[in-house]
């Protein structure tokens, strides 16, 4: 995630791979699906995050969003929570 390795579709995109559709599953709109949309815009996203009792605030640095969600977890293994999620 931090090193934006995950392969989501945008990535995908960036290497010349071909699809038909680049907007996120999740959405209803057509919103392209970013590592940022997928774990911190995506309602669907938000909605996870609301059943784990965590708030993502409004923060366009995915790197902030990662220190907002340590903060509120305060456990050593917070990133496989988040990793999981």
């Amino acid at each position: 995630m931090l090193k934006d390795r995950l392969g989501t579709r945008n990535l995908l995109r960036r290497r010349n791979m071909f699809l038909q559709d680049y907007s996120c599953v999740h959405c209803v709109s057509s919103t392209e699906e970013t590592l940022l949309h997928l774990l911190v815009d995506c309602p669907f996203a938000l909605a996870c995050w609301n059943t784990l009792n965590l708030f993502i605030s409004a923060h366009t640095d995915f790197l902030q969003v990662i220190v907002s969600l340590k903060d509120q977890i305060r456990l050593p293994f917070f990133m496989e929570i988040v990793i999981t999620m």
